[in-house]
């Protein structure tokens, strides 16, 4: 790709999973904590 002004640079390809999510904003919430609900239908 041409990154020639005004053009956006290639997108580069994360390596691993820490660069995969080094940009994500940790929100302090897991999942043991949400509530899902019952499983319905097919669920299990």
């Amino acid at each position: 790709m041409n990154t020639t002004k005004g053009q956006m640079p290639e997108k580069k390809e994360p390596k691993n999973i820490h660069e995969l999510f080094a940009c994500w904003q940790d929100d302090g919430q897991r999942d043991h904590e949400l509530d899902w609900g019952k499983a319905a239908g097919k669920e299990l």
